[in-house]
């Protein structure tokens, strides 16, 4: 169990991740409670993204963002060296701006279910992760949907080779 101030990455990141791309990680503040067997993890957890403050420790968690779920990785005898997660995030967000075309800032409710597929065989690794999520934005359904795939090939020297691609599409109905 934490509860405080953490990273979290489930998966690829697609949904959960510390945004390794920005210059500033992104933090969580909450609990979250894991379990683990040896083919089996289950974590739950109920966060609020921290927001960047100038100053020293001025950083506090977005009263109007919240994300919880859970997420759950099973490593079968059957499957030897891959792996099956599953995962379902319900994310609350009351104060969202998003591109010009969305009409203004409003309340987003969406609920993200998931899974991944993932291991290696030899030098071949693969992994693929699939999503959907569906909710509101105001009063505008929401539907998306993201497949992300990579194939790789680990050499001797431990370089490796990889091919990565995504789809992602979403649909905001704003009539």
């Amino acid at each position: 169990m934490r509860l405080g101030r953490f990273e979290l990455k489930f998966g690829e990141g697609l949904i959960v991740s510390p945004r390794d791309g920005p210059n500033i990680r992104q933090a969580w503040d909450g609990g979250w409670v894991f379990y683990k067997v040896p083919a089996l993890r289950v974590d739950v957890l109920a966060v609020r993204p921290v927001e960047d403050k100038a100053g020293w420790f001025e950083d506090t968690a977005n009263p109007n963002q919240q994300l919880w779920g859970a997420y759950v990785t099973a490593t079968p005898a059957a499957l030897k060296d891959y792996a099956v997660d599953a995962y379902y995030f319900n994310n609350i967000n009351h104060a969202v701006a998003f591109y010009a075309g969305t009409r203004g800032p409003g309340s987003e409710h969406t609920s993200t279910s998931g899974g991944r597929f993932y291991g290696h065989i030899g030098g071949f690794d693969s992994t693929t992760e699939a999503a959907v999520q569906t909710g509101r934005f105001n009063t505008r359904d929401v539907r998306a949907f993201a497949i992300h795939n990579e194939l790789g090939w680990t050499f001797n020297c431990k370089r490796t080779l990889s091919l990565d691609d995504s789809l992602r599409n979403s649909c905001v109905n704003f009539a």
